[in-house]
């Protein structure tokens, strides 16, 4: 279920109340951010009204309006994450998949997929269990641009790379198996999924966890976190 399950938009407000919620999550889990005590107080009475107004019939545009709230108390809830975390100890860490996504992809860029994916996005000819890797180039302009094949800590990883209109290039890795231990972060929830930022000297790293297949998105630091969750997000649920 999604943050605006629970409200009647129809699906481009929808839409735009999921785009508020990553905008929001993008702006809290900026390095430079901060909320201060107060700021969560009113967060936390937002969330109260949210809910009272859930409960009444009310015109279009106040729906939309609780959508945004509901998504940005979710996005809200920031915290720096140590290392560990619920998942697999005996797996390799996601540091490792990080690096291994930032690495040159070999093999050829994969097609579309015939149909969308059971989310009912564009997706990729390209899937590790359950997952096929997302389409960006008509929605974000991200295009794909190669794939490979790893095996890291004993598990296969898959990796497809991404370009955009400017030549930056993100790797999107999956891992094939039960998801990893999360490592240290911030961490961000949109709707039931919680996303894991981390950030290495030159790099922006965005973990998560997608049918049980745990994905990490890494870009260079000149991609702004606001990019890389949108792009992450794109499936929330």
């Amino acid at each position: 279920m999604s943050f605006a399950d629970d409200i009647a938009l129809d699906p481009e407000d929808r839409a735009d109340a999921q785009r508020g919620a990553v905008l929001v999550a993008a702006a809290i889990a900026d390095p430079e951010a901060r909320a201060p005590a107060r700021l969560r107080e009113d967060i936390e009475a937002r969330r109260a009204a949210a809910h009272a107004l859930g409960r009444r019939r009310r015109p279009r545009w106040a729906g939309a309006l609780a959508g945004l709230a509901a998504a940005a108390i979710a996005a809200v809830l920031l915290v720096v994450a140590g290392p560990g975390g619920s998942g697999d100890p005996s797996g390799p860490s996601v540091a490792a998949i990080a690096r291994v996504a930032a690495l040159p992809t070999s093999g050829p860029a994969p097609r579309p997929a015939a149909s969308t994916d059971p989310f009912g996005d564009p997706s990729l000819a390209v899937r590790v269990g359950p997952v096929a890797f997302p389409d960006w180039e008509a929605e974000f302009d991200w295009s794909a641009s190669g794939v490979r094949r790893s095996v890291v800590g004993g598990r296969d990883v898959t990796t497809v790379s991404y370009r955009n209109p400017r030549g930056v290039v993100a790797g999107y890795a999956i891992v094939d198996g039960p998801p990893l231990a999360r490592g240290a972060g911030r961490v961000v929830t949109l709707g039931t999924t919680t996303f894991v930022l981390s950030t290495t000297p030159g790099r922006r790293t965005v973990t998560w966890v997608e049918r049980e297949r745990t994905c990490v998105l890494d870009a260079p630091a000149a991609v702004p976190v606001r990019t890389l969750l949108r792009l992450a997000s794109s499936r929330v649920t």
